[in-house]
């Protein structure tokens, strides 16, 4: 009999210390491990904090959310935090709180950045804030930004291309072959002039050079005028004979250049071919872009709303990455 009493105190003695050591347990867990003092701080979005969220101080836990309660500050709703944390630890006065986590999965927490100075501030008081950035929030903002670039620039952009190359599309429809027809005509004589034009070009050359040396033998012959009158007379009469002849010369040598550059100016200026293949690439480009640029916004956008809800849902419970069930709604009790 009595070594059944002793085997009961026993057995209450261990499930006193298992209660203990179930209470120590929790109140490390949460925190709350010994006296505290209280701080507050302002933050204008608490998603993710609540009562029990974590307070470090560069990464070391200090305590915890005590209570998020809503306060209209310059005509703005922004939420008052009172936090307690681990009682005379030193906070100097130039410290700040920032909402963060340390992953993708990770449960929201609040950091406070550790200042310089020397003051620290007393229990009671605010700590200044700043905001910190959501990932998904950007995500966000980025696709609503490309929405409406796609829907306010992007949109009439390719309505406008389009219609130009519509009109292109029209002016080389209606007047490229007739283009194409005169150009293959003055390629072709171009082609059948061209090895005459040089020919010519040749004989010209060989004409002013030839005329170079009687001009210089004209020279010579003004000089011996000058001596002999008559002789004079004979030479300069001869001179202004092959003066006209090379006047008649040159004469027929520049309406030749000019059909030869005006020939090339048509050749050069009226290329239309590779205008119109290229109108054309750029037709069906634009025309492929507006046909899908709808379908790719509608998925930026709900890719977005996935994985904002899918880090919302993961943060709730992070076991659902492993087939749990979410939490009760807390709101619905």
């Amino acid at each position: 009999m009595r070594k059944q009493k002793v085997n009961y105190l026993v057995v209450g003695l261990f499930v006193l210390a298992m209660l203990a050591a179930l209470v120590v347990s929790l109140a490390v867990l949460t925190g709350r491990t010994g006296a505290t003092d209280t701080y507050y701080t302002m933050l204008g979005n608490v998603t993710g904090i609540k009562y029990g969220t974590q307070v470090l101080y560069e990464g070391y836990i200090v305590g915890q959310v005590e209570s998020v309660t809503p306060v209209e500050e310059d005509g703005r709703m922004r939420f008052r935090v009172e936090m307690s944390v681990i009682e005379n630890w030193k906070v100097p006065d130039d410290s700040y709180v920032r909402p963060m986590a340390s992953g993708l999965l990770a449960a929201k927490t609040l950091q406070i950045s550790a200042g310089i100075n020397t003051v620290f501030l007393e229990p009671e008081n605010t700590i200044p804030s700043t905001e910190s950035t959501d990932m998904f929030a950007v995500m966000t903002d980025v696709a609503t930004t490309v929405n409406d670039l796609a829907e306010k620039r992007l949109k009439p952009l390719i309505t406008s291309l389009h219609e130009t190359v519509g009109l292109f599309n029209t002016v080389l429809r209606d007047e490229g072959a007739p283009m194409v027809r005169d150009l293959r005509s003055v390629a072709g004589r171009l082609n059948a002039s061209l090895p005459g034009l040089v020919d010519d070009m040749e004989v010209i050359t060989g004409n002013i050079r030839e005329t170079s040396l009687q001009v210089r033998d004209l020279a010579t012959d003004a000089e011996r005028m000058l001596s002999n009158v008559d002789d004079g007379v004979v030479d300069f009469r001869r001179m202004a004979r092959d003066m006209a002849a090379l006047s008649r010369e040159l004469r027929g040598t520049r309406g030749k250049l000019d059909r030869l550059l005006d020939e090339s100016g048509r050749l050069v200026g009226d290329n239309r071919a590779s205008v119109d293949a290229t109108v054309e690439d750029l037709r069906y480009t634009m025309s492929s872009v507006a046909r899908h640029i709808d379908s790719v916004n509608q998925n930026l956008e709900g890719t977005a709303r996935n994985m904002f809800e899918f880090s919302r849902q993961i943060r709730q419970n992070p076991g659902l990455l492993i087939g749990g069930a979410a939490p009760a709604d807390e709101a619905a009790r």
